[in-house]
């Protein structure tokens, strides 16, 4: 072996071995961007700050990228990362998005426009790329190359965001930003769910994203421009490149005026084509040759090519109507004056009329219907709304009025869909075809109700748009009977991937729409209903008190109007928002009742599992819970369904942890895990992992339950559930207090605190301050300890609940520490008489308080205080600590 060669295996040795221990490391994509940020010397807030997550969160990904790179300071991690490569630009670490659309025929010219184009986006300065240029001329086409050769110059990837195929009138979702926000996110499948801002999602998302992201077709958009400059700002490293017939008009734009295809010198041959008659050849599927048309035919194609300017779109329709006639045929007409193509004035609409009129009646009509189409369509669609023959649909694909882009679906070119809905418009079927599709696509969703309740998307999905325009116009035209079969569906569908904006915007339009003093018959029933599903989905974005109005005055609603079968759901879900115990058990109990005669098994696994069985366990009634949700979970598994068996391993691992059994609680939350996660349903397993840690947080284990806790705040913090990260952050904070480490605790409380205060939530509140309260104990300082508890006990649900209960333990503990034994002794009586006491606080907070105030009064003065306090009710222990003048 000579010495180039040894050098150069040791080289290839040495990369193979690198190559090796970047594979090992594995850092995820939001430990890479915190370690990035750690290299440039930023803090923990600073970073807390640019990545829209708690500092918790950023202490433990800083400790995560420590032990995967077996280091122990900033210093050597950052050394470690550039040894392994992690720090460059484009790291095979960092997850990429490629989304862009596969162009159906090749490229043609426009060298001169690529490389300029080049130029300017790798320029720093260049955040905003305008192309303009009139309809047709090639600015969507030359943005899909320009991506492509660029898709290795971003470290996150290029995202196509295309606004032509989507009408924004149709969309739910009322304002023009929301439509511009919600269709950035969708493109770039942002893990992003349940938000209640979506704009500051997406900014944080992309905050310190490397990306190219094109807008495609911007120009009907122009007026929300501005949003475009406010999203570059709060980013420093996206770049826009964007699509549009006029320019946008905003600070730091780039434009960059697209022109037409450059035609071949008049006396040139076959030899030196231009642009514009390669392209003509190309669409005419080179059904031309040098020797047929030399020298007749490339002078035709060159004349109809100046013809047009050049324009691509305009040139690919002339070449389809080689098809019927010559080249020279095609010249003489538009010679002639013939009014094929009006290319002065770019009309594209005029692009098609010669299509148009190429077609037989019942293809006309036929192609005019399509265009009541959102986002593509599948032949039986076709069939039933417009009622078009497989061999007519045939034609129009031979004629490339529609194009084939799965094996049953179909879709049309946004400029085709646009023409096809203006011929639509002019026929006067427009009211019929939109009443037609808002049916079909109505009995869509009501049929996929059972896919919808496992988990199973599949077939709303490529409809989701179809859905949308379906359902905006069964709201403004009071299609009731379509709302009624829509509305609780696709409010599952919405919340089950926790999109609760557009939940809530799909039931404001109905209740605005539908609202009157007395409504009366179907219209009542839909807009109960539609009361009743805001209120629980407003529950989950604002909290149980903004949302409990609305559910309650649908359900009376509902009542009123004998609506049995639709009051099921909104009664089995009230719990989410009424904290009356004995009106949730009889809600329960009712809709229960209503599933078992409608033979509604889905309904009744969830009512028996998921929500009867809990509230009996928060009554002390543990065998009926169990009972109650063994046989909602063995419904859901007969039934084969994942999301129903998830939830009544929720519940059995609830139960199992109340009751102390934290091993077999542990098993049911691991396993609920898993189907969340197989389901792609990251929030819910976020949830499963949250209750995971409270298994080990009940169990003393402490330093175990912090890990878990933080590593689903994480996953809280990225799919945006604010929710469950402060959840998380103030169970960081009872473990760090439990462990008596009270700096911790501060950290995890002013992290809690910050997103506290967004929110309106009592219960959120009320635990943050008895928390607050709970570490003024622990640092000898009652008075403030006592400020913060009455700021506990004013925002907390009533004191039967466990959170009640666990205050008034808080206070007892205050007295303690006064050395005020018979509040303490009353206190610890009241609290024993409550149902539904969890092991952990029967064995913690309550045992504590019984053994000092054995060892200070003994056991007879103990079962006196005891006695009083079991006589007191709600109102009475409210009374006894408000009323202590402090």
């Amino acid at each position: 072996m000579t010495g180039n060669e040894r050098e150069q295996e040791q080289t290839s040795a040495n990369v193979s071995a690198r190559e090796y221990l970047i594979s090992q490391v594995k850092l995820t994509e939001r430990e890479l961007e915190v370690l990035q940020l750690k290299a440039r010397r930023r803090t923990n807030a600073e970073i807390s700050e640019q990545l829209f997550i708690s500092i918790t969160t950023v202490k433990w990904h800083v400790r995560q990228i420590y032990n995967k790179l077996g280091v122990n300071n900033r210093s050597e991690a950052v050394a470690a990362a550039r040894q392994f490569g992690l720090l460059e630009k484009r790291s095979k670490q960092i997850p990429t998005l490629i989304n862009l659309p596969n162009p159906l025929t090749t490229f043609i010219g426009r060298e001169a426009e690529q490389k300029q184009l080049t130029t300017i986006i790798r320029d720093n300065r260049a955040r905003l790329i305008t192309l303009t240029g009139p309809g047709g001329i090639g600015k969507s086409r030359l943005a899909l190359q320009i991506a492509y050769r660029l898709e290795n110059d971003f470290a996150h990837g290029i995202c196509w965001v295309p606004f032509s195929g989507k009408d924004q009138g149709e969309f739910i979702l009322a304002t023009t930003e929301d439509y511009i926000v919600w269709t950035i996110l969708n493109a770039l499948g942002a893990p992003i769910h349940g938000a209640k801002d979506q704009v500051l999602a997406l900014k944080s998302y992309l905050r310190q994203r490397e990306m190219l992201i094109v807008l495609d077709t911007f120009e009907h958009l122009i007026a929300e421009a501005d949003f475009l400059s406010e999203l570059l700002s709060s980013t420093s490293k996206i770049k826009l490149l964007v699509t549009s017939r006029e320019r946008l008009n905003i600070p730091g734009e780039f434009v960059f005026q697209v022109l037409g295809l450059e035609v071949g010198e008049r006396k040139s041959g076959w030899k030196n084509l231009g642009n514009a008659e390669r392209l003509f050849l190309q669409t005419a599927e080179r059904l031309f040759t040098k020797e047929k048309h030399e020298p007749t035919g490339i002078a035709s194609i060159r004349h109809i090519c100046q013809r047009l300017n050049g324009n691509p779109l305009l040139i690919e329709q002339a070449a389809l109507w080689t098809r019927m006639m010559s080249v020279n045929e095609i010249e003489t007409q538009l010679d002639h004056g013939i009014e094929f193509l009006d290319a002065r004035s770019n009309r594209i609409q005029n692009v098609f009329l010669r299509s148009w009129n190429l077609l037989d009646e019942d293809q006309r009509v036929s192609f005019h219907r399509l265009g009541i189409f959102q986002g593509g369509f599948t032949l039986q669609a076709a069939t039933q709304i417009a009622r078009i023959g497989l061999n007519t649909l045939a034609a129009l694909f031979d004629k490339s009025l529609i194009q084939r882009i799965s094996e049953d679906r179909f879709s049309m070119h946004d400029l085709v869909r646009q023409f096809s809905a203006g011929q639509m418009a002019k026929s006067g079927e427009l009211a019929a075809m939109r009443d037609a599709h808002c049916d079909y696509f109505a009995a869509l969703v009501a049929n996929q109700k059972e896919s919808i309740y496992r988990g199973d998307h599949s077939m709303m999905l490529p409809d989701l748009d179809n859905i949308r325009a379906a359902w905006r116009w069964a709201a403004r035209n009071r299609r009731l009977d379509a709302l009624h079969k829509m509305l609780w569906p696709l409010d599952w569908f919405f919340n089950l991937r926790s999109n609760y904006v557009e939940a809530m915007a799909a039931m404001r339009l109905v209740m605005d729409e539908l609202e009157a003093n007395e409504p009366q018959g179907l219209q009542g029933i839909v807009y109960g209903k539609a009361l009743a599903s805001y209120g629980l989905e407003k529950s989950y974005a604002d909290g149980a008190d903004q949302a409990a109005p609305y559910a309650r005055q649908g359900i009376a609603l509902l009542r009123r109007l004998g609506a049995q079968v639709d009051l099921a759901w909104p009664l089995l879900l009230s719990g989410f928002a009424f904290s009356d115990l004995q009106e949730r058990e009889r809600n329960y109990l009712e809709s229960l009742a209503i599933f078992e005669s409608a033979d509604d098994s889905y309904g009744l696994a969830a009512g028996l599992g998921l929500v009867l069985g809990p509230h009996y366990a928060s009554l002390s009634r543990y065998s009926e819970a169990q009972v109650s949700i063994e046989r909602g979970l063995s419904i859901s598994r007969s039934l084969e369904d994942p999301e129903g068996e998830a939830a009544g391993l929720r519940a059995l691992g609830h139960l199992n942890l109340h009751l102390g059994r934290y091993p077999m609680a542990r098993e049911n939350f691991r396993d609920e895990e898993k189907l969340w996660r197989s389901l792609s349903l990251p929030r819910l397993a976020g949830e499963a992992l949250s209750s995971l840690g409270k298994t080990y947080q009940a169990d003393k284990k402490f330093s175990q339950a912090e890990s878990i806790f933080q590593a689903s705040l994480a996953e809280f913090e990225q799919v945006g559930d604010m929710g469950g990260a402060i959840h998380d952050l103030l169970a960081l904070t009872e473990c760090a207090l439990e462990a008596n480490n009270i700096k911790k605790a501060l950290g995890y409380l002013q992290d809690a605190g910050i997103k506290v205060e967004r929110r309106s939530d009592r219960w959120e509140k009320a635990r943050w301050w008895q928390l607050k309260g709970r570490l003024h104990l622990q640092q000898k300082d009652p008075k403030t300890a006592y400020l913060a508890l009455r700021q506990a006990l004013e925002h907390s649900l009533p004191l039967g609940e466990e959170i009640g209960t666990s205050i008034v333990m808080d206070f007892a503990l205050y007295y303690l520490a006064l050395f005020e034994t018979e509040a303490a002794g009353r206190l610890y009586g009241y609290a024993l008489e409550q149902p539904g006491l969890p092991a952990a606080l029967r064995q913690g907070p309550l045992d504590y308080v019984s053994k000092i105030l054995t060892q200070r009064i003994g056991e007879d003065s103990l079962a006196r205080l005891r006695e009083d306090g079991a006589a007191l009710d709600h109102q009475g222990v409210a009374d006894m600590l408000t009323n202590s003048d402090r």
